[in-house]
């Protein structure tokens, strides 16, 4: 659904051009869902705060350019797929991003 790759595109430029001007806040925008059924019904967006100079070890911060949804996705939201996430829950399994930001022990 060409909905939610422009929606997480867009938040990815806002949030990348704060990082970009030395913020260490992100304003983070997903989608989740609360309880399983219609996708049309479930879906939310939340908005938080990350604080990208809290990124250390081996962690990871990944800005998503673009997210697919695809048929397990929405198996997943009604219910019906064999392996269900706990919820509240982000759908989808796949996305395109960019690493923004490593800590100090990754090294690839």
């Amino acid at each position: 659904d060409m909905f939610f790759n422009r929606l997480h595109l867009r938040y990815f430029r806002q949030s990348l051009l704060k990082l970009n001007n030395m913020s260490t806040s992100i304003n983070s925008r997903k989608i989740i869902y609360s309880k399983r059924g219609n996708p049309r019904n479930l879906l939310q967006l939340v908005e938080e705060q990350l604080d990208s100079g809290s990124i250390r070890g081996e962690q990871v911060l990944v800005g998503v350019l673009a997210t697919p949804i695809n048929p397990s996705d929405i198996n997943q939201i009604e219910g019906t797929y064999l392996h269900l996430p706990e919820t509240p829950a982000t759908p989808g399994n796949e996305f395109v991003g960019e690493v923004l930001k490593t800590g100090e022990d990754v090294t690839a």
